[in-house]
C-alpha cells in the first residue's frame, strides 16, 4: 500500500501532495484506498511516480499491493480493488482463492470498504467452517 511505503521512507502525504503538484485530497484518497490507482488519470500517477523517483509500474504495484484485513478469524492478507464500478475483495483461505464483490464504486462506499471486505471474508469463512462441522457431524451419524 501507499500509505506502508510512504511511511517506511519518512514521507507524509503532504509532501508527496507538494513535490509531486497533485492535490493533496487525490493523494490521501489513493493511499488510503478511497480511490484505486488504476482508477486515477495517467497524468497523477507519473507526478506521483516522478516525485517517489519509481516507474508508473511500481507505483501501480505498490497500491495493488495486499494489505491485511482485521476480521472476527483473525488478520487476512486482502486485495481490495475496483473494477467496472464496483469494489471487490480477493482473498485466499485454505487453499482457495475467493473473490467477493463488496459495493459499488462511489465515494461514501470508499469510508467503509475495508469494513464491508471483513464482513465478506468473515462470512465466508464461518460457511466454510460450519461445512467441515456439518461434514464431521454426518460421518458420525
Amino acid at each position: 500500500m501507499l500509505k506502508d511505503y510512504l511511511k517506511k521512507r519518512n514521507l507524509s502525504l503532504y509532501h508527496l501532495a507538494k513535490v509531486s503538484a497533485v492535490p493533496y485530497s487525490t493523494v490521501n484518497d489513493l493511499a488510503n484506498n478511497r480511490v484505486f490507482a488504476e482508477n486515477c488519470k495517467a497524468g497523477v500517477i507519473r507526478r506521483i511516480a516522478a516525485a517517489l523517483q519509481i516507474s508508473m509500474e511500481e507505483l501501480l504495484n505498490i497500491c495493488d499491493e495486499t494489505t491485511p484485513v482485521e476480521t472476527d478469524h483473525g488478520s487476512v492478507n486482502a486485495r481490495i480493488f475496483a473494477r467496472n464500478k464496483i469494489y471487490y475483495v480477493e482473498f485466499s483461505y485454505d487453499g482457495k482463492t475467493y473473490k467477493k464483490e463488496l459495493c459499488s464504486l462511489n465515494r461514501d462506499c470508499a469510508f467503509f470498504v475495508n469494513d464491508f471486505a471483513a464482513w465478506e471474508i468473515d462470512d465466508l469463512i464461518s460457511r466454510k467452517e460450519l461445512e467441515v462441522v456439518m461434514d464431521e457431524l454426518s460421518h458420525h451419524a
